[in-house]
């Protein structure tokens, strides 16, 4: 990961926008273990999703990668298009 990067991600790890599902997919990215499934539920962990694709902007094209986890082909095809709070 380059260092830019990594920064970033540290960033928005202490901020309060985060959520099981927005974690789930750091470190989905970041190759690291795996927390528990948490697919976003609602609009608003789609929310915090799409706000960690904003912060890590290079990750969006690997949000497909996150399909493989069960509950997550809509939440992939909606955070894609930007549906969130």
């Amino acid at each position: 990961m380059k260092p830019e990067t990594a920064t970033r991600l540290i960033y928005w790890l202490l901020s309060d926008d985060t959520g099981l599902s927005s974690k789930q997919i750091a470190m989905h990215m970041v190759g690291g273990f795996d927390i528990r499934n948490s697919p976003p539920s609602d609009a608003w962990d789609r929310g915090r999703c799409i706000r960690l694709l904003q912060q890590v902007p290079e990750w969006m094209e690997r949000i497909e990668e996150m399909k493989q986890y069960a509950g997550w082909m809509e939440p992939v095809e909606l955070i894609k298009k930007g549906d969130g709070k």
